[in-house]
């Protein structure tokens, strides 16, 4: 489902994906995203550049459930990749997207999300700390209470807490949880890290280790 109207930068890859029938589009639409949402079951919800999140996740009208809401993949400029406030209004999305980007890396972006609601996972519970995620109820929670965790946060926690001890690049992080590598997607890594952080290391805990020049692993606080 698209929403926003600023989709000039994708107009060809979207005509190509739908024209050979690789996925089908809802919209677009900038308003009335609640009544939309009424009518069809979309599998990823994709937000143009410039896109009023605000405006655009108007969805609590729709959705009783939070993790009822489809993954958000947020489509940006450089420019606003930049923007500090971007990076502080984005925990309402799953992933980003830089525009203009390749068709292959559109395709694989929207597909990764749409996966979603397949089953991750045949164990029951991971813990690290006081930290314990269950990956068939789609839940983490931090000293018993529940941490709401948006798709992509969830997965790349998930990675970690398999990995917990081990230092990853970005770059293999993102093709172990992202399953695509492209220039400047490092960045978006960075971007659910810090995420992580302000969700998890609330109470003095240090959870997630920084490797200068190399990258990131998680440790059990102990």
């Amino acid at each position: 489902m698209l929403i926003g109207n600023q989709w000039d930068s994708l107009s060809a890859a979207l005509q190509s994906l739908a024209s050979r029938g690789a996925l089908t589009f809802v919209g677009p639409s900038d308003r009335g995203t609640p009544e939309i949402l009424s009518l069809v079951d979309p599998s990823v919800i994709m937000m143009s550049p410039g896109c009023d999140s605000a405006h655009a996740f108007a969805t609590d009208e729709f959705y009783s459930d939070p993790a009822d809401i489809p993954p958000v993949l947020v489509c940006v400029t450089l420019e606003e990749l930049e923007n500090e406030t971007f990076l502080s209004d984005s925990e309402d999305f799953d992933d980003f997207l830089v525009v203009p980007c390749t068709l292959a890396e559109l395709e694989w972006r929207l597909r990764r999300l749409a996966r979603r609601n397949v089953a991750t996972a045949t164990g029951a519970f991971l813990e690290v700390g006081r930290i314990t995620l269950e990956p068939n109820a789609y839940q983490v929670r931090l000293a018993g209470r529940v941490i709401p965790m948006a798709w992509m946060e969830f997965q790349l926690l998930k990675f970690l807490m398999e990995n917990v001890g081990r230092v990853f690049t970005r770059g293999m992080l993102l093709s172990s949880v992202w399953g695509f590598d492209s220039i400047g997607g490092t960045r978006t890594v960075d971007v659910h890290i810090r995420k992580l952080r302000s969700k998890l290391e609330i109470h003095g805990e240090q959870y997630f280790r920084t490797v200068k020049n190399v990258g990131y692993g998680m440790v059990d606080p102990g």
